[in-house]
């Protein structure tokens, strides 16, 4: 990591740490310990960044789970022999093949969609470090296969309904790795990236090492002004926006609000606070792909019910054709496919003009 960008998210995190003292603590849901537990691994009780970590987080898996695993029982290695020994795992035991396999069924659904040139023009970066797949002259992992399967149908449902240089709300965003496959598609596009602190610091790490020139506000441009307008969007290329900061995103400033998974995951408070947030309901259009059910898996009790598509005129809605199956270790060697406890909605939609002004 070069040091003038370690030494600004060390800077840009004691901002905010200052800012989050004087607001009340409101729960996150599900992933509550975990969003404390993931931070102390990028983040030294003295403030320090743990830099090997950011340069190895995909592989770490810091706060983003995927297929292939790169670590067995926390470790992993750089080391050539290391990925040799991770490639016969991968083989050989059931919870690594069953990984292998789910991964291989979303590249063939990628294939049956048609979208490998996609996959091609966008072969899953080293940033990061993760343990990729290499088939057929495609360079992938499961969580990269499914954000090109999102990023497909952006271009072909969502692009041509959108203005010139949109501005873009990614609720959820976690690294930043779908905000990064859009801005190289469309270059004069503006991005405000939502999420917790932990999973943005990720982002203007793994947004850098993307764009070395894109202008980034982090947390203590964020903090130095009273409200976000459209005039402070259009001076970014990319904004990272804590979840404690929210509030300072005005209405009439987002073209497109996104979120994928994470509204099915988040407590009923949260998901409310930003179905009711200016900016989402006035934001001409919506794509999400969520949970039709997020029981059992997560205890918030929304379902597509929930959602409030009745502001909107449907563009397009289906059943996404990924997210389907798991594997399931059975006594060491063996595996066994499972549906996932619910399937997912794809949904695009173009807000009444009555709900947006």
């Amino acid at each position: 990591m070069q040091a003038f960008l370690k030494m600004k998210i060390e800077e840009s995190f004691k901002i905010l740490k200052a800012y989050e003292v004087k607001i009340k603590h409101v729960d996150f849901g599900d992933w509550e310990q975990r969003l404390h537990d993931e931070l102390d691994k990028l983040i030294y009780k003295n403030g320090l960044l743990i830099e090997e970590n950011f340069e190895k987080f995909r592989g770490l898996q810091i706060y983003v789970a995927d297929q292939p695993v790169a670590t067995i029982r926390g470790y992993y290695s750089d080391h050539w022999i290391w990925h040799k020994l991770l490639l016969v795992l991968q083989k050989i035991v059931g919870s690594r093949r069953g990984a292998i396999q789910e991964t291989m069924i979303t590249f063939k659904s990628l294939e049956d969609e048609g979208n490998l040139d996609l996959l091609a023009k966008y072969p899953n970066p080293d940033i990061g470090k993760p343990c990729s797949i290499h088939h057929r002259g495609y360079k992938f992992t499961n969580r990269h296969l499914r954000h090109i399967y999102i990023l497909s149908l952006f271009n072909k449902k969502v692009v041509p309904i959108l203005p010139d240089a949109p501005s873009i709300l990614d609720i959820g965003c976690s690294y930043g790795f779908f905000s990064s496959l859009v801005k190289k598609e469309l270059p004069e596009s503006k991005h405000v990236l939502v999420d917790m602190p932990g999973q943005l610091l990720l982002a203007h790490y793994f947004l850098l090492e993307n764009f070395p020139n894109a202008k980034i506000a982090d947390f203590k441009d964020v903090a130095n002004v009273s409200t976000i307008d459209r005039d402070f969007i259009d001076n970014y290329d990319f904004i990272l926006l804590p979840t404690s900061m929210y509030d300072k995103l005005l209405g009439g400033t987002i073209d497109l609000v996104t979120n994928f998974v994470s509204f099915a995951e988040m407590s009923q408070e949260w998901f409310w606070k930003y179905f009711n947030s200016a900016p989402i309901t006035s934001a001409p259009y919506l794509y999400t792909i969520n949970r039709y059910d997020g029981h059992p898996t997560y205890t918030n009790d929304i379902t597509i019910l929930d959602y409030p598509f009745m502001r909107y005129e449907t563009v397009y809605m289906r059943t996404c054709p990924i997210f389907h199956y798991y594997f399931e270790s059975i006594a060491f060697f063996g595996t066994r496919k499972k549906r996932y406890p619910s399937e997912f909605f794809q949904f695009i939609g173009r807000q009444h003009k009555t709900e947006c002004n």
